[in-house]
């Protein structure tokens, strides 16, 4: 299972979303068409600063900016989502620094790591097998057609955008509405995988099959 998908069930909640969305327009359609505009020019600012995952991190902008109108008044939301995505900018070119400088490192990979180190990483990768077990289960508990968006989305063939576009086509959707079916959906995988994975801690003799009838959806 790609881990990507992992990594966005933490993005923002339907509320923070439709908050975003009436702060833009007050009319729906309307409010996703800047939505979409606004997204665009945060893919073309990363990409004009040689940002790889440009879409990602535009996504990623857009979800701080969204949490932060719960806590805060904000004017104007293009110039603070601009400020947001040079910040995220600058933390993405300070960790591909990282990767390339320890990338470049004499006998890198050769002396024996810290045992310490090794535990705590050992233990991380037996989470992550535990954690992608889980949302593996918990997405085939999704209704066959709202799994195939669900993962059509996460993982669109070709160029991203297109493919989202054409999914919402699909659907009968604006890519507005698609965004919040998809976060909905989200917020679903990730409290069945949530159970699961505490179900895990609690009974770790319990077998893939018992799990499956002990994890509640609706809870």
């Amino acid at each position: 299972m790609n881990k990507s998908i992992i990594e966005n069930c933490k993005e923002i909640s339907s509320g923070d979303f439709e908050r975003l969305l009436q702060r833009l327009a007050p009319e729906r359609t309307c409010a996703g068409e800047k939505y979409e505009e606004l997204r665009c020019a945060l893919i073309q600012f990363f990409e004009w600063n040689s940002c790889i995952q440009a879409e990602d991190l535009a996504d990623q902008t857009l979800n701080r900016v969204a949490r932060r109108l719960e806590k805060e008044e904000i004017h104007d939301i293009g110039a603070f989502a601009l400020g947001v995505a040079r910040n995220i900018r600058h933390e993405a070119q300070n960790k591909t620094r990282r990767l390339i400088a320890i990338s470049e490192l004499p006998d890198q990979g050769t002396s024996l790591p810290n045992d310490t180190n090794t535990e705590r990483e050992i233990q991380c990768l037996i989470d992550r097998k535990r954690q992608i077990g889980c949302l593996d289960m918990c997405l085939q508990r999704l209704p066959a057609r709202e799994r195939e968006l669900f993962l059509g989305y996460h993982n669109p063939k070709g160029n991203p955008s297109s493919a989202r576009q054409k999914l919402a086509a699909d659907w009968g959707l604006t890519i507005g509405a698609l965004r919040i079916k998809i976060i909905r959906l989200r917020e679903r995988v990730q409290k069945c995988t949530q159970r699961c994975s505490a179900s895990f801690w609690h009974a770790t003799a319990c077998s893939h099959d018992s799990l499956r009838g002990e994890i509640d959806w609706d809870e």
